[in-house]
């Protein structure tokens, strides 16, 4: 009897855990052979740039994936084919005083996507970071997606391999 009762309890627990949502925390768009370029983990949603390991600006690929936790489905992938970066993601970088304002940009279908890092000095308060992405149709901002994990930054392959527009 208590080798039946564990059993129910080991099985009621994983279709439990089974079931529940996705959380930002739990998902990984990047495949175990792929570099992360940027991870964005939000309330609603979790964006990457993921890239082969030996990107270049024309070798391997960089693609950007957003994940819904509210569908639990991959929502976009941007270029849908694995190509080299080539011009598809602009880099904008502009220094600060004490800091770095970075974007990476690229467009589809008529909207306009940036990836926007911020890393400054506040007078009186310390060190800011804002990492974000926003999309645009028309300059106007259809989403603007806050990143809350701290690793959120880009990574230095993305520095190295995306075409950098001063």
């Amino acid at each position: 009897m208590r080798n039946l009762l564990v059993f129910f309890f080991m099985f009621v627990s994983s279709a439990i855990i089974a079931e529940e949502p996705a959380t930002a925390k739990d998902i990984e768009l990047c495949l175990p052979d792929e570099q992360v370029i940027f991870l964005c983990k939000a309330k609603h949603k979790t964006v990457a740039i993921c890239a082969s390991k030996n990107l270049s600006n024309t070798t391997g690929f960089a693609q950007y994936r957003v994940f819904d936790l509210g569908k639990d489905i991959i929502d976009f992938v941007f270029p849908e084919q694995r190509i080299p970066p080539g011009r598809n993601f602009i880099m904008e970088t502009h220094p600060l005083p004490g800091g770095m304002d970075i974007k990476i940009k690229f467009s589809n279908n008529g909207l306009s996507y940036v990836i926007h890092e911020r890393d400054a000095p506040v007078a009186g308060e310390g060190f800011e970071g804002l990492n974000e992405v926003i999309v645009r149709h028309n300059e106007i901002i259809l989403d603007s997606i806050k990143c809350i994990n701290d690793d959120s930054g880009v990574r230095r392959a993305g520095y190295d391999s995306f075409f950098t527009q001063d």
